[in-house]
């Protein structure tokens, strides 16, 4: 940790090979982090293990406090049409996350005609107190 640098970025893999349903009814949750000490979320990029073949499903990074009521949405990207192994810079709302808050991956409600496999990363800075 660079704890002589609070504000410098960190990257975290928060999902490697997530395949993501072209067609989803609901919102749906692909992966819950429960957030361990106080952060701010600050950017995130997407990996397209295997891209999309047409219009593609929208991935969501939201936030939950401690878990409990709804997400809300700090950015989202349509994976669309790409090239196995393209990458894509998510637009992302700086977030502040309290210790115990719920990071979310979601698939939003829709139908896309194909079905991508992806790596997700986000950067944060540790809020030191």
């Amino acid at each position: 940790m660079p704890y002589d640098n609070p504000k410098q970025l960190m990257p975290i893999a928060a999902s490697t090979g997530i395949s993501i349903p072209g067609t989803a009814a609901a919102d749906t949750v692909l992966i819950r982090l429960r957030i361990p000490r106080a952060m701010t979320v600050d950017a995130a990029s997407i990996v397209m293990m295997t891209g999309g073949t047409a219009a593609g499903p929208t991935v969501a990074v939201q936030k939950s406090l401690a878990g409990t009521g709804a997400a809300a949405s700090i950015g989202t990207y349509n994976v669309g049409t790409a090239a196995d192994n393209a990458s894509a810079a998510l637009t992302i709302t700086a977030t502040n996350f309290a210790a115990g808050d719920h990071l979310l991956i979601a698939n939003l409600a829709g139908t896309a005609a194909s079905t991508p496999k992806v790596n997700l990363m986000l950067e944060w800075k540790e809020a030191i107190v």
